[in-house]
């Protein structure tokens, strides 16, 4: 109302840029506070509401078919503290020992805890070093999940 133009634009950048920053900081404190209440990490957009712990998943085969099948070459020591290997096909099992074990667990629960945040499942291609042979591994991590495939190798 001073008939200063120059003023008049100083003070509407001015408010613009108090504006934009009140804007941000309730659009982000609005935006995390509601993907929190709704379950949803608000940094990577993924589910917090994740199966927390081995016992929600049902390894058990499924009955139509959705399945991924391992293999143990059986040596002994499949009781270790350490991960368990299993290889993604007899032969490469085979190539530990003659005495291999068909595991054959739910696909969807592998994939479940592949993709959590719990130390689970890891895939590599491998070599055994005695003899040269290279194949596809299942390092389990999950020492539940590891009790689970060693019932089923006792069990057989």
């Amino acid at each position: 109302m001073t008939g200063d133009a120059n003023l008049a634009h100083q003070s509407g950048m001015s408010g613009l840029k108090m504006g934009a920053g009140i804007g941000v900081t309730t659009g982000f404190a609005g935006g995390y506070y509601g993907a929190k209440q709704t379950g949803i990490n608000p940094w990577t957009g993924k589910s917090l509401t994740q199966k927390l712990n081995l016992l929600d998943y049902d390894f058990s085969p499924d009955a139509n078919g959705n399945n991924v099948k391992m293999y143990r070459g059986i040596t002994g020591h499949e009781n270790s503290n350490k991960p368990l290997f299993l290889a993604d096909s007899p032969e490469y099992a085979r190539s530990y020992s003659a005495d291999v074990v068909e595991i054959t667990i739910n696909k969807t629960a592998y994939y479940e805890l592949r993709n959590s945040s719990l130390p689970g499942i890891e895939t590599n291609v491998g070599i055994n070093y005695s003899n040269g042979v290279r194949g596809g591994e299942y390092v389990i991590h999950n020492q539940q999940l590891k009790i689970y495939i060693i019932k089923i190798i006792q069990n057989r």
